[in-house]
């Protein structure tokens, strides 16, 4: 469970980003270093900061979030989570 709830945490900060018209200004390397903030503020602590791709396209820039989270169950024995988020953040 708390690792949906880190992924709803996530896809909120996804969703607020791409209504704040501060972020449509920003370089990419702002608008990780902004996502990075933003979830530190919604308690997301360990997230890699290397599932963080950002590409511009036709509409805006693509700011995509892919990531797993493995935890064990027992002895070797692993669940593996994978999730992908995406939005679109409109041009200035």
């Amino acid at each position: 469970v708390p690792t949906y709830l880190e992924n709803y945490s996530l896809r909120q900060v996804l969703a607020n980003m791409e209504q704040d018209r501060a972020v449509r200004n920003m370089s990419p390397g702002e608008m990780k270093k902004s996502f990075i903030k933003r979830l530190k503020i919604n308690s997301v602590y360990e997230f890699d900061r290397n599932a963080i791709k950002i590409n511009k396209e036709k509409f805006g820039t693509r700011f995509a979030v892919d990531y797993e989270v493995r935890k064990p169950v027992a002895g070797n024995v692993f669940i593996v989570m994978a999730f992908s988020e995406s939005v679109v953040i409109p041009p200035p």
